[in-house]
């Protein structure tokens, strides 16, 4: 699993824009409506406390739960 540690670089491994995976993160409630994660979400260990991705599969893995993806 890639080594990723920001949106704008999970959203390159998504083939998708960062605006594009910032939009419906917000969308699906992951992050604020400013862009940095809940606070649920860095206290449970997917986003560090700076706001950068602490746990990139493990992100993926509720990204893909929340849109019904297997």
């Amino acid at each position: 699993m890639p080594q990723i540690k920001t949106l704008a670089g999970m959203a390159s491994i998504l083939h998708i824009s960062e605006e594009q995976l910032i939009s419906g993160l917000k969308a699906v409630g992951l992050l604020k409506q400013n862009g940095f994660p809940i606070k649920k979400l860095i206290d449970e260990g997917y986003f560090s406390q700076d706001g950068t991705v602490a746990d990139y599969p493990k992100l993926m893995q509720l990204i893909k739960m929340m849109l019904g993806i297997n």
